[in-house]
């Protein structure tokens, strides 16, 4: 697994990148890169999310709102 954390001055935003290694789609049980955007918020790959754009989107826009999120950020030494 592998992370960065890029904080742009000009525009105040920080971003997070998280890679994690493949798990399997809740919903067709195809491996690949999940994300939480499924009808009951299960985990589901690119195709499966593309099959309802309407609810991925909505689910998106959920965690984009920080509305009902919750964030676990991991401390680890690094190397530098």
């Amino acid at each position: 697994m592998s992370d960065e954390i890029v904080y742009s001055p000009k525009t105040g935003l920080t971003r997070l990148t998280c890679v994690t290694s493949p798990k399997h789609c809740e919903l067709c049980g195809k491996s690949a890169e999940l994300r939480p955007y499924g009808p009951n918020e299960e985990n589901i790959c690119f195709e499966c999310g593309m099959k309802d754009v309407e609810t991925t989107t909505a689910q998106f826009a959920q965690r984009m709102s920080g509305v009902d999120t919750l964030a676990v950020i991991e401390e680890r030494d690094r190397e530098v």
